[in-house]
């Protein structure tokens, strides 16, 4: 609504909820040395607003313009008779009641089951005939209003936020053009934004629930069973059997609310099942076909959240235990988590308020994102990545990858970059140099080549899929052991091959790296 006013006139703007007579009520001034300026009523779904004046001591009123929530007007669709969760109580109530939590648990298994065997996904369309024109966002505000059938209003909002029709008549928010909320009105002093503050604060807080420390155990158990109820599929084997994807972007929200809540302490077993519910929100072909566009944003913004979840603490194509995860998971979502709008991402973060919380940060979770936008377009994004975490950077040059970085070993710095290099592509060489030597690893498929500085030989090796240029110099200060050696100058088939493969001169590259070292 665009309002014009004369110059240097205070214009009130008021708001009427129902629309009825007498219910206006003043909900602010556009200041006097504005001459227009654009209202915004964001959270006014109905009712009417009007723009009061007094010009030469008379008041003087706009049209009344009236507000209508299309959404709420386009026909209902007749409750259907597909299966749906008895339990329709708060989110909250979840995890502060477990006998409430167990007969949820109970519910989600039965529920999952019985969609299973009918077909994993709602219908995105309604079924209902109706007369009227059929809108584009239709389609989307049809698949809510059956989520919220099957699940009940508030584990649907969970996942897909939107305002309900009891939340219609609470208090109107306004603003004109681009004015700060954050900054001090005419009629307000500083003590009402230090109240704006304290506010969201313990709105914050309250997303995450304080579980008992006696009951932690149990809702890990209540936890797994939600997991196994949506990522295994009704009929074994048949994938086209799992749950539809609300099902499982509900558990995945409840999972990551128990993680910040620490309702695992100092266990990492929560990670196979994180693994487990972000595999099962990689969308498929019937998930691509028959969800509405709109879903695809909520989708994506949760999948990232719990991948940045999972990240913390691991590396990617690390050896430890808790990096497998990760890095499995990772694969099959790394290409949907580009996706991501970051800002609807980050709404769903959860603040690290209780001990032993599991969250993602808002770095962590752009950085996640980041790196999947990265890897879409340069394939070695995700080496660069590894590699950076470990202190070392690696730039192309001449068809030799060059490492750097601040080490003492060489050899260790040149195998991990190589064997990191090798996950992309199953040809490739890497020179790392300190101030005393230099080191080159060339590896294609299952042969490897090491030449150091210092001594003029060729040292070839054999690779298995347990023995890599890591694994090999993890503790050995100079050149791994079994090692076929070859003196330097001669013209060897195997070197030929490898440098005839990688396309590169390595007799050359091996002079150039032993003119300087003596010249240092």
């Amino acid at each position: 609504m665009e309002l014009a006013a004369p110059p240097g006139e205070r214009v009130t703007i008021e708001t009427s909820p129902t629309g009825a007579p007498g219910s206006w009520t003043a909900s602010g001034v556009i200041p006097s040395d504005q001459q227009s300026a654009r209202l915004l009523v964001p959270e006014l779904t109905g009712g009417a607003v009007r723009a009061v004046m007094d010009v030469a001591g008379e008041r003087l009123e706009s049209a009344a313009v009236f507000i209508t929530d299309s959404s709420r007007c386009r026909p209902r669709q007749d409750p259907n008779d597909a299966p749906r969760l008895s339990w329709s109580g708060e989110v909250g109530e979840l995890f502060t009641d477990p006998l409430l939590a167990q007969r949820f648990t109970n519910e989600l298994g039965r529920l999952a089951e019985q969609v299973g065997l009918r077909g994993r996904t709602p219908s995105s369309t309604s079924t209902t005939p109706v007369s009227s024109h059929v809108e584009p966002g239709d389609r989307w505000a049809d698949y809510l209003e059956e989520c919220e059938q099957a699940l009940g209003a508030s584990l649907s909002g969970l996942i897909f936020p939107r305002k309900r029709a009891r939340d219609h008549n609470t208090a109107t928010h306004w603003s004109i053009d681009d004015v700060d909320e954050g900054e001090v009105t005419e009629d307000e002093d500083e003590d009402v934004l230090d109240g704006v503050a304290r506010d969201e604060e313990e709105n914050s807080a309250t997303q995450v629930p304080k579980i008992r420390p006696d009951q932690r155990a149990k809702y890990r158990r209540f936890a797994e069973r939600w997991v196994a109820a949506v990522t295994e599929p009704t009929v074994e084997d048949d994938w086209s059997t799992l749950p539809p994807i609300h099902l499982r972007m509900v558990v995945t929200r409840l999972y990551l609310t128990l993680l910040a809540a620490g309702a695992w302490h100092k266990d990492d077993s929560w990670r196979s099942d994180l693994r487990w519910l972000a595999w099962s929100l990689v969308p498929d072909d019937d998930v691509l076909d028959e969800l509405p566009a709109e879903a695809f944003d909520h989708l994506y913004a949760l999948l990232a959240v719990a991948m940045a979840t999972l990240r913390q603490g691991t590396q990617l194509h690390g050896g430890r235990q808790e990096d497998l995860p990760f890095t499995v998971a990772w694969a099959d979502a790394s290409e949907w988590v580009a996706e991501a709008d970051l800002s609807l991402a980050e709404e769903l973060l959860l603040p690290a308020t209780q001990p032993f919380a599991w969250v993602a940060t808002s770095k962590e979770l752009r950085e996640t994102i980041r790196l999947a936008e990265e890897a879409r377009q340069d394939p070695y994004a995700e080496a660069r990545a590894t590699l950076a975490e470990a202190g070392l950077a690696i730039e192309l040059q001449e068809g030799v990858w060059r490492v750097e970085g601040d080490f003492a070993n060489a050899y260790r710095a040149a195998a991990r970059a190589v064997t990191e290099l090798t996950r992309i592509d199953d040809a490739a060489a890497a020179l790392a140099r300190n101030p005393r030597y230099a080191v080159l690893i060339a590896v294609v498929d299952r042969k490897m080549l090491l030449v150091d500085s210092r001594m003029a030989v060729w040292r070839l090796y054999s690779l298995s899929g347990t023995r890599t240029p890591l694994s090999m110099t993890i503790e050995c200060s100079g050149p791994p052991p079994h090692a076929r050696t070859l003196p330097l100058g001669s013209q060897l088939p195997e070197v030929n091959d490898l440098g005839a493969r990688l396309n590169l001169d390595l007799f050359a590259i091996a002079t150039e790296m032993r003119s300087f070292i003596a010249c240092s």
